[in-house]
């Protein structure tokens, strides 16, 4: 039987079809980001992928070309002589930086451009998405997980259903954005839009095309909160990435928290037990610590 907090969850197949029709509705007028499907393979970085070609891509669009020059000049890092190509501020970021940067970024115009009365909205969920995604990538590297490109890109596809729930008639407001409890936030999303984040992601990324598991492995996104999971592979990504979209979801509200904390508190009880099951917990204090990704989630922050 389960319990009150995994039924919060329902399967998209569960869901009755007015709901799902609805939400199709807005499913179908979303296409997928240019660039995602190459941004987001499997085990890419930038030594697998061409800096020069990347740039060429970029570089198409003069906004986010622009961008990237400004966060790779900015004081954050530091530089003596000041970058003027696409191509070494892409070298000079880093790879998965300038994916996370560039995907939501390029997930804002998708979403803006059907309904610009949700750009608040929108440009919350790009700095969510790229905070995610950035943290997921540097703690799964510090504890050695075997494909930090893919807990990266599961972070940067984590809210792709929170970005739809902005489309709805009645989209989330400043009370949705400003909970740091993931319990409560799927309580909410399944009383108010009768669908929840996780599902609704993992069915959007679908219709676009993106191959399991990762449809797959973003539904079950909510998982470590509510339940031990066993310790292998796939689970202990699961883990890295759940904590690393709710830490980041608390980072937006106040850059200089801790994540002790947040993982410390009540409704986190069960996702603590499964980063110390999964060997986690010991390593977030010094990533989140480190001056690399303080940098970074300065930098992404400022587009």
């Amino acid at each position: 039987m389960q319990s009150a907090e995994e039924q919060l969850v329902q399967p998209w197949e569960e869901i009755d079809e007015q709901t799902r029709k609805s939400w199709e509705k807005y499913m179908g007028q979303i296409t997928p980001p240019p660039l995602l499907f190459e941004l987001s393979a499997a085990h890419l970085s930038l030594e697998e992928f061409n800096p020069r070609e990347l740039a060429e891509k970029v570089g198409r669009d003069p906004v986010l070309g622009g961008k990237l020059l400004a966060v790779a000049n900015s004081a954050k890092y530091g530089l003596v002589n000041p970058l003027t190509s696409i191509q070494r501020a892409i070298v000079h970021l880093g790879f998965n930086l300038v994916k996370s940067v560039a995907v939501s970024y390029m997930m804002e115009n998708s979403f803006t451009a059907r309904n610009p009365a949700t750009e608040e909205h929108v440009n919350y969920c790009r700095r969510w998405s790229a905070a995610a995604s950035i943290l997921a990538y540097q703690w799964a590297q510090a504890v050695e997980l075997a494909d930090p490109a893919t807990a990266s890109t599961l972070a940067l596809l984590a809210r792709v259903g929170t970005l739809l729930l902005g489309l709805s008639v009645s989209p989330p407001a400043e009370q949705y954005r400003e909970l740091t409890d993931e319990l409560a936030r799927l309580q909410m999303e399944r009383e108010r839009w009768q669908v929840t984040t996780p599902v609704l992601s993992a069915e959007q990324i679908k219709r676009w095309g993106i191959p399991e598991p990762i449809p797959e492995l973003v539904q079950r996104l909510w998982e470590p909160l509510v339940q031990p999971l066993a310790a292998a592979a796939p689970e202990r990504m699961l883990v890295l990435v759940t904590a690393s979209v709710a830490i980041a979801a608390q980072h937006l509200n106040n850059e200089h928290i801790q994540p002790g904390p947040l993982i410390d508190s009540e409704p986190c009880a069960a996702l603590k037990d499964n980063l110390v099951t999964h060997r986690l917990l010991d390593r977030i204090h010094d990533v989140w610590s480190s001056t690399r990704l303080q940098r970074d989630l300065a930098g992404a922050a400022m587009l």
